[in-house]
């Protein structure tokens, strides 16, 4: 299985009608990143008119009009993510208004075409789904780890050095057996497995 992501943050600035709309796209995996990303915002921009949002995430999804005319804003923001098939994001716009209304056709274009934009300008990146797998092994198996990284299969590789060489490797799910076999081949040992039950994505 496999995500679409943003592949980085931005900020695009755009003015409709003396009206400023300044979209953020984020990429998010918690409540706990939308919540942060949100309270800074608000913080930042303490006298904007609107801070209006849609955010997706695996599993959730959310949108708020934040004071504009209900369905003219966080809804518009959360379909455009939809149709692009987009997952750990989030889109916050704030506007500024100029004083000239916009009437509900309008800021559903403006809402739609900023947070459009915004993601035309972060890019996307689509991402593998996988598992984590971890093991140690003793200080001197640096060359053997040099080999593992190179599985063909291995996405990833995370290394912490201590008493022992402890390796976290992403990997496929439908790869893991044939990971945990390789492995325990290139140490020569039967290796002491960790298989994390989250799902990661690289």
């Amino acid at each position: 299985m496999s995500i679409k992501e943003l592949k980085q943050n931005c900020v695009v600035e755009t003015v409709i009608e003396k009206s400023k709309f300044i979209c953020y796209c984020f990429v998010a995996h918690s409540l706990q990143e939308v919540e942060a990303c949100l309270s800074k915002l608000e913080n930042e921009h303490i006298g904007a008119t609107h801070i209006c949002y849609a955010y997706k995430l695996l599993g959730y999804e959310k949108c708020s009009d934040n004071g504009e005319p209900q369905g003219t804003a966080g809804k518009p923001m959360l379909d455009v993510i939809k149709k692009k098939d987009i997952s750990n994001i989030l889109v916050a716009i704030v506007r500024y208004f100029g004083g000239i209304k916009l009437g509900a056709g309008g800021l559903v274009r403006a809402y739609s075409n900023c947070t459009s934009n915004g993601i035309e300008k972060a890019g996307e990146v689509v991402r593998e789904q996988c598992k984590k797998i971890s093991f140690c092994v003793d200080l001197d198996k640096n060359k053997q780890i040099g080999i593992a990284k190179k599985l063909p299969y291995v996405l990833n590789t995370q290394i912490a050095y201590g008493e022992n060489i402890c390796v976290s490797m992403f990997v496929k799910e439908a790869d893991l057996a044939n990971c945990q076999t390789d492995l325990n081949n290139i140490f020569m040992t039967s290796l002491n497995f960790d298989v994390d039950s989250n799902n990661f994505y690289f």
